[in-house]
C-alpha cells in the first residue's frame, strides 16, 4: 500500500502540462494522508487490546483504503489538464472518508461499555370468550383469562462475574373482567390489578439461587412438569378457565355460593407469596429447594430434570406447612411429566394430599393429561390435550369434584400469538344438595412480547 502511494506521489509530482507543474498540491496532501495513515496504524497497534470495541471501525478503515487504491492504480503520468484538475479533489474526498471512518480514539480515552447487563420489558394479553351452560341457562362471558392473566413485566439482570448474576423481576396483573371473578350474577366484574412478582434474585452456578420478595414458593412446579405447552389456555389448575361461575341447583332453582374456583384449587395463586426462597445447584438433574415466608409458611421441594434417549423428563415432590387456602395445615404433592421430542407426544400426572386446620378434614386428588405437539403448518406448533381430574373434600367433607376437557392451541410464532379453543365439564357432588354440571366452550387469544435492552457484544 505504501509503495503504491509513493508511486502516486512520484507520478503526479513530475507531471507537466504546457510547461507548468500541475500536481504540487496533491503531493502535499498525499504526504498528509501518509502521515494520517501511519498515525492510525500506531493507534491501531496500541488498541488491539480493545479488539471487540474497535473491530467494526477497523473493518471500515480497510474498506475505505480499498476504495482509495483503485484511484491510485488508475492514475497515468500522461493525463490531460482536466484529469490533473480532478486529482486534488479525488484525493481530498478519499482523505476525508479515511479520517471519518478510521479516526480512532486515543487509548487513554477508550471506555469499555458494560457487556453483562440485560433489561427486558414486556407484556402478555390473554382474552377469552366463554360460552357456559350451567343447567339453568346458557350465556356468553367476555373475560380475561385467569390461566396466565394479562400482565406487564420488567426484568433486569447484571452478571457480576463468571459465577454470580443479580436480577430483578416486577410483574403486575392487569385484568378487566377476570375469569376467576365473573359469574352468572356478576358479568361485569370490573378492572382489577394485583402484584404478582416483586423480587431480587442472586444466582450462582456454584452456590445456587436465592430469591427475596414476592414470587413463587419452591413447591410450585405444575408448569415445569407439564410439557403440553398449553399454559395460556389450559393450566393443570383446571378451574381457572371459568373459576367464577356458580353451580346451579335444579332442586331448589337457585344459584349456590359454590364456585368452580373453590371446587378446583388455583395452585398458582396459592403459591405466590412474600418469601425467601433457595434453590440449590443441580446434581445429575436433582435439585433441592426450600421456602420460608409470610404467615409462618415453609416448604421444601425435590426436583428432577433429565433428557435421555430422545425424552425430556421432569418431576417434583413437595411438602408445605401452613399453606395458603382452605387446606391450611399441610399439603403434600408430587407430579411428573414426559415428552418424546421427535413425535411431540407428552404425558403429565400429578397428585396431592392435604389437611385443613379448621375441621381436620383431609383432601386428596389427582390429574392426568395427555398431549401432542407438532409444527404442522410451519407457522408455529399445534398443541392438543385431553385430561381428567378428580378431587375429594376440597371445600367440605363429602365433596367430590371431577372435570375433564380437551383443548387445541395454535401458535403463530411470527406475531407472538396463540389462538386456542377447548371444551370442559365441571361436576361437583355434595351430600346435602344436588348440583347441575357446568359445561364450557372457550375461544381465546394470547399475545406475548418482550423487548430486550443490552449492549452490543
Amino acid at each position: 500500500m505504501r509503495n503504491e502511494i509513493s508511486a502516486f506521489v512520484f507520478i503526479y509530482g513530475i507531471g507537466f502540462v504546457n510547461g507548468q507543474v500541475v500536481a504540487a498540491q496533491p503531493v502535499e496532501q498525499l504526504d498528509q494522508l501518509q502521515q494520517i495513515i501511519e498515525q492510525q496504524q500506531r493507534q491501531l497497534e496500541v488498541q488491539r487490546r480493545q479488539i471487540q470495541v474497535l473491530e467494526r471501525k477497523m473493518h471500515r478503515l480497510e474498506q475505505t483504503t480499498e476504495t482509495l487504491e483503485p484511484a491510485v492504480a488508475g492514475a497515468h503520468p500522461k493525463t490531460d489538464q482536466t484529469d490533473a484538475e480532478k486529482a486534488p479533489e479525488l484525493i481530498r474526498q478519499a482523505t476525508q472518508r479515511l479520517e471519518e471512518n478510521a479516526s480512532l480514539p486515543s487509548y487513554t480515552k477508550v471506555t469499555v461499555r458494560p457487556e453483562r447487563y440485560k433489561i427486558s420489558i414486556g407484556a402478555n394479553l390473554n382474552r377469552q370468550i366463554t360460552v357456559g351452560a350451567d343447567g339453568n341457562q346458557t350465556k356468553t362471558y367476555f373475560t380475561d383469562s385467569s390461566n396466565i392473566p394479562t400482565n406487564v413485566f420488567l426484568k433486569g439482570s447484571a452478571k457480576v462475574n463468571r459465577d454470580l448474576t443479580l436480577s430483578t423481576r416486577v410483574e403486575y396483573a392487569l385484568q378487566d373482567n377476570a375469569a376467576i371473578a365473573v359469574s352468572q350474577k356478576n358479568e361485569r366484574a370490573g378492572f382489577r390489578t394485583s402484584g404478582r412478582f416483586f423480587e431480587v434474585i442472586a444466582d450462582s452456578t456454584s452456590w445456587g439461587k436465592a430469591s427475596f420478595g414476592k414470587g413463587f414458593a419452591s413447591s410450585f412446579g405444575i408448569i415445569e412438569i407439564d410439557f403440553s405447552g398449553t399454559y395460556y389456555a389450559n393450566l393443570l389448575s383446571v378451574g381457572n378457565s371459568a373459576g367464577g361461575l356458580l353451580f346451579y341447583s335444579g332442586d331448589t332453582n337457585t344459584y349456590t355460593n359454590f364456585s368452580v374456583g373453590s371446587a378446583f384449587l388455583d395452585q398458582e395463586s396459592l403459591s405466590l407469596i412474600n418469601r425467601v426462597r433457595y434453590d440449590s445447584p443441580s446434581w445429575n438433574g436433582i435439585q433441592l429447594s426450600g421456602t420460608t415466608g409470610e404467615d409462618q409458611y415453609t416448604d421444601g421441594a425435590v426436583r428432577f430434570k433429565q433428557s435421555l434417549a430422545g425424552f425430556d423428563l421432569s418431576s417434583i415432590v413437595t411438602y408445605q406447612d401452613n399453606p395458603n387456602g382452605a387446606l391450611s395445615d399441610w399439603r403434600f404433592a408430587g407430579g411428573a411429566g414426559i415428552l418424546h421430542r421427535s413425535t411431540g407426544y407428552n404425558l403429565t400426572i400429578g397428585g396431592s394430599r392435604a389437611k385443613a386446620k379448621t375441621d381436620g378434614r383431609k383432601s386428596e386428588g389427582f390429574i392426568a393429561r395427555a398431549g401432542k405437539r407438532h409444527n404442522w403448518f410451519n407457522i408455529g406448533e399445534t398443541k392438543t390435550t385431553v385430561d381428567y381430574t378428580r378431587s375429594e373434600d376440597i371445600t367440605t367433607r363429602g365433596d367430590v369434584a371431577t372435570s375433564y376437557g380437551f383443548f387445541l392451541v395454535q401458535d403463530i410464532d411470527k406475531f407472538g400469538l396463540q389462538l386456542y379453543t377447548g371444551y370442559r365439564k365441571y361436576n361437583l357432588d355434595r351430600d346435602d344438595i344436588k348440583l347441575d354440571d357446568i359445561d364450557i366452550v372457550t375461544f381465546g387469544m394470547a399475545v406475548n412480547f418482550s423487548v430486550d435492552i443490552s449492549p452490543d457484544p
